[in-house]
């Protein structure tokens, strides 16, 4: 094993660190976040007609009725469906809470 001298140390710790620098962005809280959604949206897509879930939503009932018919969807589904969309809807609030702090961050007052 050859001697680490200055240079070497050097040279191993600024690789180190360039890799870090490199890295660090994809594993974010935000990659995190849109990893979780796009996962479970594809298997809620494998699980569940999409479209005949859209078809059946009430027009013309108001909000309510719409809230009342995604309870009834949800409560009425395997458990892995529940799943998929309990991670569907926090990965979607990860992405927006990362969005909003780095919006935050970019604004200034005077």
């Amino acid at each position: 094993m050859e001697p680490m001298t200055n240079s070497r140390i050097k040279t191993v710790v600024l690789r180190r660190a360039r890799f870090i620098y490199t890295v660090r962005p994809f594993l974010s809280g935000t990659v995190l976040g849109l990893v979780v959604a796009g996962v479970s949206l594809y298997a809620l897509g494998r699980e569940v007609w999409v479209a005949r879930v859209l078809e059946n939503i009430p027009e013309q009932a108001g909000v309510l009725a719409v809230l009342r018919f995604f309870e009834a969807a949800f409560m009425n589904t395997s458990f892995a469906v529940q799943v998929l969309s309990v991670l569907l809807v926090f990965g979607v609030m990860w992405i927006a809470r990362d969005t909003a702090r780095i919006v935050a961050e970019g604004v200034r007052f005077a």
